[in-house]
């Protein structure tokens, strides 16, 4: 496990109170445990946690319960019982998926519920859009955190990613140390797999963007499957609801589709390349510094630029990120300036400690 100064205390607690009120179906153990960590990695597993056994796609997690338990687990999470001569407490517990979220949660103090979230769903575009979309919105009065595959940014240090989006027990530590780090907000890049395996369903979303859905002609069957799935994930099953604004890419396929299929209770804000939208690139043009165009938005319009290599898939990025920005009612003229500046070497991954 990486451990980094990121102001957060290390949490401890009783395996009574982390279950209590909770669907127990069945105990074998004592209850009278301290639990130093909760995980369900054995590879993370140490001396007191409390490791989740849970189905995986290759195989069952009951395969890496003697790692766990020889690595220090006192405790098992598990939605069956198992034969083990080893001083461990058993927990059976009615939907161990939704309470791998609910657990963690206490564990860490519900820092979720201390935060703001903007999800960025996609292809191509989505890391790109959410560490841009960090840049603009980070600053000393609205502290905001990263996590994407680049690493989690707590804003002083860096902690190499383990995931895009990582598990529920990860993702509680990460959002403990960003609380306890002073920020407010948190862009999170939302991986496919994470919609797949409902990592962060449970948490709030105030914005949540769609940037692009890409066709990859070496993986027809499986680009088909996971079309319908992002669209799911981007309109329904968050456990608190829809998000409050939706971020839609307007040159999106499926733009139309999931515009007309959002709830009325749900703002959007659309952006384009000369196209309709709320927040559009007009007048694009290539130099040799860069793209330039003008940046317009419902409120006004300012000249920008922004330096990039590669095709309009880069401007389209930076709208994105602005439309986050927009969502998040920042000045749009402090935003073009900001977004100008913009180097992809800001990102979090090339500042790893």
């Amino acid at each position: 496990m990486v451990t980094l100064n990121n102001n957060a205390p290390a949490p401890s607690s009783d395996l009574l109170r982390l279950i209590r009120g909770l669907p127990v179906r069945g105990i074998i153990g004592p209850l009278e445990v301290p639990v130093s960590s909760v995980v369900e990695d054995s590879r993370v597993a140490e001396p007191n946690s409390a490791f989740f056994v849970l189905p995986g796609e290759r195989s069952h997690g009951s395969r890496f319960v003697p790692q766990a338990l020889e690595a220090g687990s006192r405790v098992l999470f598990t939605d069956r019982p198992f034969e083990l001569n080893a001083p461990v407490t058993q927990v059976r517990l009615s939907n161990l998926d939704t309470m791998r979220h609910v657990i963690p949660a206490r564990f860490y103090g519900m820092p979720d519920e201390e935060l703001t979230f903007a999800g960025v769903i996609g292809s191509h575009q989505r890391g790109r859009v959410a560490a841009m979309a960090h840049y603009l919105l980070d600053n000393w009065n609205e502290p905001t955190g990263l996590i994407h595959a680049g690493g989690y940014d707590y804003g002083h240090c860096v902690e190499p990613a383990t995931l895009a989006t990582p598990e529920p027990c990860e993702l509680y530590r990460v959002l403990r140390g960003m609380a306890a780090s002073g920020r407010h907000n948190v862009v999170m890049e939302i991986s496919t797999q994470a919609l797949l395996r409902r990592r962060v369903q449970s948490l709030g979303m105030h914005v949540l963007a769609f940037t692009d859905h890409h066709f990859d002609p070496a993986h027809r069957e499986e680009w088909a499957d996971v079309l319908p799935l992002k669209l799911e994930g981007f309109l329904s099953g968050w456990d608190k609801g829809c998000p409050d604004i939706a971020v839609i890419n307007r040159h999106e396929n499926q733009a139309g589709q999931l515009l007309a299929r959002l709830p009325h209770s749900v703002d959007t804000v659309t952006y384009g390349i000369d196209i309709a939208a709320d927040v559009r690139a007009e007048k694009l043009r290539r130099t040799h510094y860069g793209w330039q165009f003008e940046l317009a938005w419902s409120g006004g319009r300012v000249a920008t630029r922004i330096v990039a290599i590669g095709g309009r898939e880069r401007v389209l990025e930076a709208l994105g990120a602005l439309a986050i920005a927009h969502a998040f009612e920042r000045n749009m003229h402090e935003m073009a300036w900001r977004v100008s500046d913009w180097r992809e070497e800001r990102s979090a991954k090339q500042r790893l400690l």
